[in-house]
């Protein structure tokens, strides 16, 4: 949680549009939902680890001498169905395709919060967890002994600006090892967001990082029963992104693929209303992420407005907002992408930061190429906005020995976009403007083999080899 502190006004205040419109602005906006999902992963974690109720069932299966278990703190929190649902009524449930119960409201974390004080401790060690487990004097004590904790204000300050959001689905309910997605459904904003949170160092994530080989959709799943994606079946993609998204290997209990779980998730969100009577059928669909996530956020984009199963059932654009994305796909993925952003089908804002070398990888002789309108981010001056995808591992490896903290961490980002006073002007641009101002299409092959230039690769056969690399 230390790392948002400084920011929390920035990122919570809104911004209205540029042009007039009713449309909300997509960054503010996204960094504020990206927010509560990382939040309330946070707690999850949490409970999960030390919550009595939940590791009821567990102790009793477990040895006495169980190591695991032997030194093992456990307490009795208040409210625990607030965030965790595993106890709730079946028959409380909203939707019957989710993994949670039930929807989770801002309203319920923050009571959640206020009430378990006494047990949740800020951790002020900047390389451990976000909260550690306050000591036995401490849990005997009444919340209302402790002061608030910083994700209270964050909460409150919502609340009261009356942003009415809930989170609707959340995948890592009974398992936290694997990679996490959430939706949200945000009726300030009239949008339905798929968030993907970004990589956890030592897991599956990283496995699926580094599966980088090319891979066709073809070659996961049936392109075309399954997914709905038979004519884009010759693109390159990342392997393991590919196959995190569209394969049943990363599944339990025999469930489809990811891709097919949310879009059955969607289907049946767009079938309900509002508290007002407005249907979610009429709400945009947004996808965003950071890092691993900006990928697969680049990926359910796509085949949300491209596959035949969902491109005539949901609303146009879907649009992405992606933040340190590594790229996909290959030339043929970059010109399906471009394809569906000239129909009007699909948008994507792709933020990237100085010195990051995740949003150039992977590279020669990989092949792959980025997406979407760029907005390039830098400490001391405005962003660089551009459509030609042409940044090269080579700069940002330089720019990465000029800065002395890590460019790909999340916190760097949000003070480089938010807290730069030089990007205000951005923050109230709508998809659209971004898309109006800067959206031309550069990746012709000239740029293509400007980009083997920044490469180093000026011999006339090289650059050959390089094009007819892409374009396998």
């Amino acid at each position: 949680m230390k790392k948002f502190r400084s920011l929390d006004k920035a990122v919570l205040e809104d911004y209205k549009c540029g042009d007039g419109s009713s449309s909300p602005a997509p960054l503010g906006s996204m960094l504020r939902v990206s927010k509560i999902v990382y939040y309330f992963s946070t707690i999850r974690d949490f409970v999960n680890k030390y919550d009595e109720e939940l590791h009821k069932d567990e102790e009793v299966q477990q040895s006495k001498s169980s190591d695991r278990h032997k030194h093992k703190k456990f307490v009795k929190f208040v409210n625990t169905t607030n965030v965790i649902t595993r106890h709730c009524n079946d028959n409380e449930r909203h939707l019957k395709s989710t993994l949670i119960k039930k929807p989770i409201l801002l309203s319920e974390i923050l009571t959640f919060l206020r009430e378990n004080r006494n047990f949740i401790q800020e951790c002020t060690d900047l390389f451990s967890d976000d909260y550690v487990l306050r000591p036995l004097e401490d849990q005997l004590k009444s919340p209302d002994d402790f002061p608030k904790l910083n994700m209270e204000d964050d909460f409150e300050m919502l609340l009261e600006r009356k942003f009415d959001a809930d989170v609707v689905e959340f995948d890592d309910e009974f398992d936290n090892n694997e990679l996490l997605f959430a939706i949200v459904v945000n009726r300030t904003e009239k949008r339905i967001i798929c968030v993907f949170r970004g990589s956890v160092s030592g897991g599956k994530d990283w496995s699926t990082n580094t599966k980088v080989f090319r891979t066709k959709v073809g070659d996961i799943k049936d392109a075309d029963k399954d997914l709905g994606l038979k004519e884009f079946g010759n693109m390159g993609l990342h392997r393991g992104f590919a196959n995190y998204l569209f394969s049943d290997e990363w599944t339990k209990d025999g469930l489809p693929s990811k891709f097919e779980q949310i879009v059955e998730t969607l289907r049946e969100i767009r079938t309900k209303r509002d508290r007002n009577g407005n249907r979610y059928k009429d709400y945009s669909i947004f996808v965003t992420g950071h890092s691993l996530g900006g990928a697969l956020s680049q990926l359910l984009s796509f085949a949300l407005a491209g596959s035949t199963l969902t491109r005539d059932e949901f609303p146009k654009p879907v649009t992405a907002i992606t933040f340190a994305s590594p790229r996909v796909g290959n030339r043929d993925w970059l010109r399906e992408y471009q394809s569906l952003e000239k129909k009007g089908h699909l948008r994507h804002i792709r933020v990237s930061n100085d010195g990051d070398r995740v949003c150039v990888v992977p590279t020669f002789p990989i092949g792959y190429l980025q997406t979407g309108v760029n907005i390039h981010l830098y400490p001391n001056k405005k962003a660089d906005i551009s459509y030609d995808k042409r940044r090269s591992i080579l700069s940002a490896v330089a720019m990465q020995c000029k800065y002395e903290t890590d460019m790909h961490a999340l916190n760097v980002y949000y003070e480089r976009l938010i807290g730069n006073k030089g990007n205000r002007r951005i923050l109230k641009y709508t998809v659209e403007q971004f898309y109006r101002e800067y959206a031309r299409t550069k990746n012709t092959v000239r740029a293509i083999l400007d980009e083997c230039d920044d490469y180093g690769f000026t011999e006339d056969h090289t650059v050959g080899l390089y094009r007819d690399f892409l374009s396998s």
